[in-house]
């Protein structure tokens, strides 16, 4: 019965969806933008620590913003399939910072916790300190963000073909991988055709 009332009210609902994805949008950029003002003029604070917060409200904003933007944008401007390679190339590659984006939201509390035992160790001198040490304590946040994801990567490559389970298991036999049965192809050219066309197909590839 509810499937029934959701298939017949659909154009309803979608409508409902945009009108709430603007206004979280629009209530979450004003909150952002409200408090890097206020932020920049808070002097009970250190200015590393200062720069830090800015840097995290701005990454909220971007991800926020591009969320929308990819909502409102038809699938076909950003297509490899429809000829636009650079618009794709641009739009994935800003869709990758925004994932980014995201994971240094989620361990912001970690950089925060970085900055602020750097500050206590140095705390007669790092009011002082120029700018590289904010940049490092970023940059780590960001290395972190990066590890975490070639990691979960990957295991998904490991885990979803066969063929590298089974060249993993050659060269590093004491994990002891489970070799996993694949058809036998003698010749390499035909063995790595099979390997990239598994992995076209998984992904979608045009």
């Amino acid at each position: 019965m509810l499937f029934v009332w959701f298939v017949q009210n659909v154009s309803t609902l979608c409508f409902y969806q945009t009108v709430i994805e603007i206004i979280i949008t629009s209530i979450n950029l004003t909150l952002c933008a409200y408090c890097t003002v206020q932020m920049f003029n808070l002097h009970s604070i250190s200015r590393n620590l200062r720069i830090i917060l800015v840097f995290e409200m701005v990454l909220t904003a971007y991800a926020t913003s591009l969320h929308t933007i990819e909502y409102f944008t038809p699938h076909d401007a950003y297509s490899f399939a429809a000829g636009h390679t650079f618009r794709a190339f641009f739009f994935y590659g800003c869709l990758t910072l925004s994932s980014f984006a995201a994971q240094m939201f989620n361990v912001k509390y970690l950089v925060v916790a970085i900055e602020r035992r750097i500050a206590y160790q140095q705390r007669h001198s790092y009011d002082n300190c120029n700018f590289l040490a904010v940049f490092l304590i970023i940059a780590s946040g960001v290395y972190l963000c990066v590890a975490t994801y070639n990691i979960a990567t990957m295991l998904y490559m490991v885990k979803a073909f066969p063929q590298l389970q089974n060249k993993i298991s050659k060269d590093l036999k004491f994990l002891n991988i489970n070799r996993v049965s694949v058809v036998s192809i003698p010749d390499a050219v035909k063995d790595t055709n099979v390997y990239f066309k598994q992995l076209q197909e998984m992904w979608k590839i045009p």
